[in-house]
């Protein structure tokens, strides 16, 4: 899926990703998707289909929330499909899918347990 040895796919993902982001500071408003950062895009050589992963600044700690993320992020997928589209001067509009990052949650939960460890002389 993810096109490594072609330089456009490769051009087009960083500049999709780069679009993404600046529509969530400043296009979309459900306060929902406020905090989100792109973790990563993904595009099929094609162009056609991108998958975009996304992490909120602030721990989403339950997985509830994540997946308020995601079906937040499906329904103003239309919005951002345009905005990616235009901005990215695409011929084909691409399918979006969203999936949370879990990783960066992961690693600032094993921060905190270590820094309690530490605090409490552990």
């Amino acid at each position: 899926m993810v096109a490594t040895d072609g330089r456009r796919p490769a051009r087009v993902a960083e500049r999709v990703r780069d679009v993404i982001a600046e529509v969530f500071q400043r296009v979309v408003n459900d306060p929902r998707l406020r905090g989100l950062t792109v973790t990563d895009v993904e595009i099929t050589d094609d162009l056609r289909m991108v998958r975009v992963g996304v992490r909120s600044i602030v721990v989403a700690d339950s997985e509830a929330r994540r997946k308020e993320i995601v079906k937040a992020l499906e329904r103003a997928s239309g919005v951002i499909r345009r905005e990616v589209t235009t901005r990215a001067q695409l011929r084909f509009a691409p399918e979006l899918r969203f999936r949370y990052d879990e990783g960066g949650d992961a690693q600032t939960r094993v921060d905190d347990l270590l820094a309690e460890i530490k605090s409490t002389g552990g």
